[in-house]
């Protein structure tokens, strides 16, 4: 019963969450967001980078590629909660 409950409340306070940090989320963003995959993401960098080259000439891509998978456990949750805080996230959210 724990993990139903649990995700409940994770969804609660995530559109709560949403409402006041939308605003300043990149329109690009695709990691854990709904409706959205990596394929999103392929397809997005695919057009532009086709783009690039059907427009100019003696464009050169050079893509880097980085695994930011485990990046969330290196984050300083006190340096976040300042962030949020300073995106007009209401204390009780945050607590």
């Amino acid at each position: 019963m724990t993990p139903v409950l649990s995700k409940i409340l994770e969804r609660f306070v995530s559109r709560w969450l949403l409402h006041y940090i939308r605003p300043y989320i990149d329109p690009f963003q695709i990691g854990n967001t709904k409706h959205c995959s990596t394929t999103h993401a392929l397809i997005h960098l695919l057009d532009n980078w086709l783009n690039a080259l059907d427009n100019s000439q003696g464009v050169t891509i050079k893509p880097c590629m980085i695994d930011f998978s485990k990046a969330f456990d290196k984050i300083d949750h006190n340096i976040l909660l300042l962030k949020l805080k300073g995106l007009g996230v209401p204390l009780i959210l945050l607590n």
